[in-house]
């Protein structure tokens, strides 16, 4: 069994847990999952990935670790884990200092919508901000240990 304890929760999903956890996994304190072969697969690879990362060379071996696909696609049918195994692989990919972009709701962050829709007063554009203001600071507090040694320029002017 996973155990995902609500202090270790809100430092690593700041932006909250998948729609669908949240729906059927109410919080008593600590939200126990279990860690299914899946979840044990991609908890090596993101170790492999931080190791690697500390010692150069990754992506030698982690497009090795992936047999050569570009990532990698949870599918399946209702209820089969998908959202539980995506918020493993974000606690496992936090926990060892790898930044993670997470969205725990595609519809609610194409705001109801299957797909964003470009903007009508910048072509080119996609005019999304509260959804991706979120987004961003999401992933800023979910990763702030780690974001806070990178170096960064500064930002470039857009229209």
């Amino acid at each position: 069994v996973y155990l995902l304890p609500t202090a270790v929760e809100a430092k690593l999903h700041p932006e909250g847990l998948a729609a669908s956890l949240v729906e059927n996994y109410p919080k008593p304190g600590t939200r126990p999952f279990l860690y299914r072969r899946l979840a044990f697969l991609m908890d090596n690879y993101l170790g492999k990935h931080a190791e690697q990362g500390a010692m150069g060379g990754r992506a030698e071996v982690l497009r090795e670790l992936r047999g050569g696909s570009p990532g990698f696609i949870f599918y399946g049918d209702a209820g089969v884990g998908k959202s539980v195994l995506l918020n493993q692989c974000v606690h496992f990919a936090r926990s060892r200092g790898i930044i993670t972009m997470f969205v725990p709701s595609a519809l609610e962050h194409t705001q109801g919508k299957y797909y964003l829709e470009p903007s009508v007063l910048l072509p080119g554009y996609f005019d999304t901000p509260y959804p991706t203001r979120a987004l961003l600071k999401g992933t800023l507090l979910g990763n702030r240990a780690v974001l806070q040694k990178v170096s960064y320029s500064a930002p470039v002017k857009l229209p």
